[in-house]
């Protein structure tokens, strides 16, 4: 199945955008989406349509103006408010012919040659001069200088994430295999392990729906809608997933006590935080395109998840502080190991988020792909190697008590 995806994806033709806005005479520019193009030359095809009003016996066309924009030039635009004079700035334009009938427009062809470096140009389409409200359908075609469909911000992850996939597949194959060997050996699972492997096996999934999408995009040029956002909310939920553990075993379970915390607490604060985040992962959807926005982890959305990975961290900090103050050595050795990972955990996202503002927009989404999934793993290793029997953790809890009947 995968090798057959890999065979599909090399028929790829080009990123497609397809969007529907308005023409007012409040609001007669409209800014569409953006390509960062490597070196070399890359090329481009816009129409448009008129979704409304329609005239299906009229013969005359709407003149739309097609604007193109290099980064360099692009850093005023936004914050001009005059129709003309982000017109005047275009490093490109041209005349669209939109029939007012409903029928497609002219397609408009070109090339854009990049030689230094890798440059982002960003496309908008404008009538000045619109005495009424048009609602209009455009479609933009890309193809990059190197003949892939990837912007160049996207290019690379679909070999990244194939192999995190892997990763994860191997982790979570041999964690199953760990908890069969204990179930047949103590006739009994523990719930921590439950937990643990829930959140691997919602990682293994979001990263699986990332790596078909990324495949789907690199054939039809628009991917898996429904694939990219189920890949955003499991891994929102996978994060969650540990970070309940983690303030869990802050708390003092399977440290102090072995039963399972009053489950009316945690699982509606659990659910709770999840919709709320998958209210976050929606909102950044819909932005997803926006001029300024170059990864997942930026805009409004990037703040509320920046902001609930430092409330994760203060609260682990103050349901631990019981055990910072215990008078058993060995459990306060652990705790400072055990607070300086989870802490480093907690706070990855934020400080991989102002790294990557020191590379080229362009270069940012890789960045945080790469250290993010690399960080996530060396932690569930480190939560499998806790909950191992060869671990001080594991010595020190409740985990080695028996539970059978007549042991000590």
């Amino acid at each position: 199945m995968l090798l057959l995806l890999i065979f599909l994806a090399k028929l790829t033709e080009c990123k497609i955008f397809s969007s529907t806005f308005s023409l007012t005479p409040d609001d007669s520019w409209e800014y569409l989406s953006k390509f960062a193009m490597t070196i070399g030359q890359g090329e481009y095809s816009i129409k448009a349509q008129l979704v409304g009003p329609i005239n299906k016996d009229s013969n005359d066309n709407l003149s739309i103006v097609s604007n193109i924009y290099i980064d360099t030039t692009w850093i005023d635009v936004p914050y001009l408010t005059d129709c003309k004079e982000k017109e005047n700035l275009a490093n490109r334009d041209a005349i669209l012919l939109v029939p007012r009938n409903g029928q497609w427009s002219n397609t408009i062809e070109g090339r854009l040659k990049q030689n230094v470096r890798t440059r982002f140009w960003y496309f908008a389409l404008s009538m000045c001069d619109v005495k009424e409200k048009y609602k209009v359908r455009v479609e933009i075609h890309f193809l990059n200088s190197n003949g892939e469909e990837f912007s160049a911000e996207d290019i690379g992850l679909q070999y990244v994430y194939p192999l995190i996939l892997i990763i994860y597949f191997v982790f979570l194959f041999r964690n199953m295999l760990s908890i069969i060997w204990k179930f047949e050996k103590n006739d009994d699972i523990a719930i921590n392990l439950v937990i643990f492997n829930g959140a691997i096996f919602t990682q293994f999934g979001a990263i699986f729906f990332k790596v078909i999408h990324l495949w789907i995009y690199w054939y039809n040029g628009k991917g898996f809608l429904v694939f990219d956002i189920l890949h955003q909310v499991l891994e929102v939920i996978s994060a969650i997933i540990l970070t309940v553990l983690f303030i869990l075993i802050a708390n003092g379970w399977t440290l102090k006590y072995r039963d399972f915390p009053d489950a009316d607490i945690y699982i509606p604060i659990s659910m709770l935080i999840v919709s709320i985040n998958l209210i976050v992962v929606a909102v950044g959807k819909i932005s997803d395109d926006a001029y300024n926005k170059y990864t997942e982890y930026e805009g409004i959305s990037a703040f509320f998840i920046v902001f609930f990975r430092i409330l994760s961290w203060c609260w682990f900090i103050y349901v631990i502080k019981d055990l910072d103050n215990d008078r058993n050595k060995k459990i306060t050795d652990f705790v400072f190991k055990f607070k300086v990972i989870v802490s480093v955990y907690f706070w990855s996202m934020p400080f991989l988020v102002i790294f990557s503002w020191v590379f080229e927009p362009y270069a940012r989404k890789l960045i945080i792909a790469l250290l993010s999934n690399l960080i996530q793993v060396i932690v569930f290793f480190y939560t499998a190697h806790l909950f191992s029997e060869k671990s001080q953790f594991y010595k020190i809890s409740t985990l080695s008590k028996s539970v059978l009947p007549g042991s000590n």
